[in-house]
């Protein structure tokens, strides 16, 4: 059976305070998988506010809210690292290449309740904001 996996471009998330240099693009806009493949959404950014960089994944099933994920972030003389929302499975992953402006998530296994629109964010995002697409 073929599942779609929705994916939604955010541009600009970044609350309050939106600079024009900051952004994301996402891709592919679509995709379809079959039960226990993987799947890898792409993320292209920009970044101009400082030398931390902190990568966001949501996701928003058909009825329910905008959920945080997991993150990756690189901060000034660190290596890069990353923390997930409590009860998100293994099958979710992600990589930050800070210097080539990417990320990615991945997920494993992938399982018919995987269907959503999935998003890429800058913080400050929907996550401290409170803000529900």
């Amino acid at each position: 059976m073929d599942l779609l996996i929705l994916l939604c471009t955010v541009l600009g998330i970044i609350g309050s305070s939106f600079e024009d240099q900051d952004s994301v693009t996402q891709w592919p806009a679509a995709l379809h998988a079959q039960e226990d493949q993987s799947v890898t959404i792409h993320c292209n950014f920009t970044h101009s506010a400082s030398s931390s960089i902190y990568l966001q994944w949501y996701r928003q099933d058909p009825v329910e809210r905008v959920k945080y994920i997991l993150q990756r972030y690189k901060l000034s003389g660190v290596p890069e690292d990353g923390d997930k929302a409590p009860g998100v499975e293994d099958r979710f992953s992600s990589f930050l290449d800070a210097p080539n402006k990417y990320t990615y998530l991945n997920i494993s296994g992938i399982k018919m309740r995987d269907s959503a629109v999935f998003y890429c964010a800058l913080r400050p995002t929907v996550k401290e904001s409170g803000l529900s697409c």
